[in-house]
């Protein structure tokens, strides 16, 4: 049999490898992954680990964090290890500790047996570890014979090397992660603070992959050594790690191997660095369970900054645990407000609404000033906002906040307080004593949708009487709003105004201009790209606008003939009605009407003699 590759495939070159090896340059390692010779790796790799450079140190790092499924690389892989090995390489070996856990990956298998005796089938689970060795690709492979004097040739399946696949076979594997955890196995004896440094160190290289399922958790051969080697759950072999029969996981606890080196406070600060820095769940876990089974004294003591640290972390896990020993401080009460305040900012949003329960049963609004307070209510978080409205409503009744600070809460960023505020806010400011036009607007004009329903309900007030002033029937206040880019707020305005006329109509013309009133009206009923209950309101007020002042007609028609060639039905009924009466009572403007919506007829003499028009018969 001939296996052949195929002729002409490309090879990566040796002259651009040194030269990005040289040069310092990140493809680097996109290249070298390339090569499969097992001649040029030795070499090569005798020469990488040997280089002093920083940055040849860190690629080695990020070579041994990849897949490891490179065909070929076992030398570099295993001269590097020895290297390491021989020259007690703490820093190296701990990233060799971690790639050679990941190297296996055992999975589930279903074993059915037969009993001959009970004469019935049994099913059984086990790990099984398949072989996944990575092989060279060969395309275009053939095998040739001869028969009867003739020479055949019969293509042959490719060979692929699948993603799955990994350096060694299972066997080595197995014998790599006996020889890293021996290293640090001895360490343990010899330099016990060393140790621990190691291997928290590599702790912090495991990241959630490597825990995806229970059997994967159980093939970190050297991270169940030192984490759980006294674990009652846990049964060892020269090779895997098993669950003892009857046991299970979901009773696993922190039993690390030669639990006396972890005690001590200097081991105490190692594993907190680590619950901030782990990069799994896993081992979050196991660090909180070392802390509170080993160091329960030290926690008790740890610093206020400390704490912050851990809260703003970004983990759940962490985040409760941080609260619980927070909740438990014994030297809350001292804690300055700037240091509260900080840890308002930093911690994560998920243990907000418990550390401003603690904060309120802890601390005296009176050390905050009425600046801090109104920050404090324009926060985000929802937590935050809700304390900081009822510090500042407590701080108002004792004595009342300044004009510009109540204006300051139009700005609230919190969507579920914001509404809450907004009232509280306005209610305040529309008092006798302090009301302005401009503070309020500024309210309407937020760019916040709760702060500005909240303005649009206080605008619709009670029930309109013109011979009660309210701020609501301010007129400054209506020019400000007419020119508001807000639907909501113009459809409250345009409400408000059209019960204002219809208790008062010549008060209306003593407050807004026939051409500032026009504006709201049309500005309302040419909003086209949405439909709305005030469209025919506004459309019955430019007609009444219009007959009450035949002189504004060339300016209300327009508008009314756009809203009577509408699709929406209610506001085309509400323009010709508008319409049709304006000729009923001004017969006069037919010719005018008729020349902006011609289709209709409006012109036609016998609607004009009878002095009634009927858009639907002329048609």
């Amino acid at each position: 049999m001939a296996e052949n590759e195929a002729a002409g495939q490309s090879r990566p070159s040796k002259i651009l490898l040194e030269e990005l090896y040289a040069n310092e340059d990140d493809q680097f390692l996109d290249q070298l992954v390339q090569f499969d010779s097992y001649e040029f790796l030795k070499h090569f790799s005798r020469k990488w680990i040997d280089d002093p450079r920083p940055w040849a140190r860190q690629q080695l790092i990020h070579y041994l964090r990849s897949k490891l499924n490179y065909p070929g690389h076992e030398v570099v892989l295993k001269r590097t290890f020895k290297t390491a090995l021989d020259n007690a390489d703490d820093a190296l070996l701990v990233h060799f500790m971690v790639a050679l856990d990941g190297l296996v990956r055992r999975q589930r298998s279903t074993m059915h047996m037969y009993d001959f005796r009970l004469r019935q089938y049994s099913q059984r689970e086990y790990l099984l570890a398949k072989s996944n060795k990575t092989v060279r690709e060969q395309t275009g492979r053939f095998h040739e014979y001869t028969y009867a004097g003739r020479k055949f040739r019969v293509p042959l399946p490719d060979v692929r090397n699948r993603s799955s696949n990994r350096l060694f076979s299972q066997k080595t594997r197995a014998y790599l992660r006996r020889r890293v955890w021996r290293y640090f196995r001895f360490m343990a004896y010899r330099d016990p603070q060393r140790y621990v440094t190691a291997i928290t160190t590599a702790l912090q290289n495991y990241d959630d992959s490597f825990f995806d399922s229970g059997e994967a958790i159980l093939d970190n051969w050297s991270l169940m050594h030192a984490c759980f080697f006294h674990a009652p759950e846990i049964a060892f072999t020269v090779s895997h790690t098993n669950i003892v029969r009857g046991q299970s996981l979901a009773t696993l606890k922190a039993a690390p191997y030669l639990p006396q080196v972890w005690e001590g406070d200097a081991n105490a600060k190692n594993l907190w660095d680590l619950l901030g820095s782990a990069k799994s769940q896993f081992v979050r876990i196991w660090t909180i369970d070392m802390l509170q089974s080993q160091h329960a004294d030290w926690l008790a003591n740890v610093s206020i900054d400390d704490l912050i640290q851990l809260l703003s972390s970004g983990s759940a896990t962490v985040g409760e645990f941080a609260v619980q020993l927070f909740r438990q401080h014994q030297s809350l009460s001292k804690v300055d407000v700037p240091t509260w305040l900080r840890l308002l900012e930093e911690a994560d949003f998920s243990v907000l609404p418990i550390i401003c329960e603690v904060m309120q049963k802890n601390i005296d609004p009176v050390r905050l000033s009425d600046d801090q307070l109104v920050e404090l209510t324009l926060a985000r978080p929802a937590s935050i906002a809700r304390l900081g409205l009822a510090w500042l409503r407590t701080r108002h009744q004792q004595h009342p906040l300044s004009t510009p600070q109540l204006r300051r809460l139009a700005s609230a960023e919190c969507r579920w307080e914001a509404e809450v505020i907004a009232d509280w806010a306005i209610e305040q400011l529309s008092q006798p004593e302090r009301y302005a036009a401009e503070h309020l607007a500024e309210f309407f004009d937020s760019k916040q949708d709760p702060v500005r329903h909240a303005a649009c309900r206080w605008l619709a007030g009670d029930a309109v009487n013109a011979e009660m002033p309210r701020p609501q029937h301010d007129p400054h206040l209506w020019l400000k709003l007419i020119e508001t880019p807000y639907d909501a707020v113009r459809f409250s305005l345009l409400d408000l105004l059209g019960r204002f006329l219809d208790a008062s109509p010549g008060e209306m013309d003593k407050t807004l201009s026939p051409d500032q009133y026009l504006r709201v009206l049309s500005a309302v009923v040419l909003c086209v790209n949405r439909g709305s209950r005030s469209k025919p309101k506004a459309i019955q007020q430019l007609a009444s606008l219009a007959i009450r002042d035949p002189s504004q007609a060339n300016v209300v028609v327009p508008v009314l003939a756009v809203a009577a060639r509408s699709i929406r039905e209610p506001e085309k009924a509400a323009g010709l009605s508008g319409l049709a009466t304006i000729v009923d009572r001004h017969p006069q403007l037919a010719v005018s009407i008729g020349e902006v919506i011609s289709e209709w007829g409006w012109d036609d003499a016998g609607a004009v003699d009878a002095g009634t028009t009927s858009p639907e018969a002329s048609s």
